[in-house]
This record gives C-alpha cells, structure tokens and sequence, in this order.
C-alpha cells in the first residue's frame, strides 16, 4: 500500500499528465479556430470580388438586354 506522500506524488503526476492533454487539446483547438477564420476571411473576400464584379457588369447586361429588346420590337414590325 501506498503511503500518504506516495499517493499524492502519484495524484501530482497524474495531474500533470492530464494538465499537458488539455494544454495540447486547447492548441489543437487554437489552431482549428486560426484555420477556420482564414479560410472564412478568404470566402468572404472572394464572395466580394463577385459582389463587385457584378455591380461591374450589371450595366453592360442591362445595355444588351435593352438592346435585345430593341432588336425584337424592330424585327417584330418588318
């Protein structure tokens, strides 16, 4: 049987092994959270680009369908 001193050298080393798996899992998390916010920081830039590419070309699409609209109504009354 253990001694008393002995029992809590072996609660102490037990605690410090569990001490460092949190301290590892808290790492993994800490990286997983830095992962996950680049790769959502990069969506959103990417979800802008097209936002602004398609505030760019709305005009040029409204101009064509006007036009398509324009040539119906003309070779609609030859």
């Amino acid at each position: 049987m253990l001694a008393k001193n002995d029992w809590r050298l072996v609660v102490g080393k037990a605690f410090m092994v569990v001490s460092e798996e949190i301290k590892q899992l808290a790492n993994q998390s800490r990286r997983a959270i830095e992962n996950v916010s680049q790769m959502t920081e990069s969506v959103q830039e990417e979800i802008d680009a097209a936002v602004q590419t398609a505030a760019d070309v709305y005009p040029l699409f409204q101009m064509q369908f006007e036009s398509v609209k324009e040539s119906s109504r003309i070779f609609g009354t030859v």
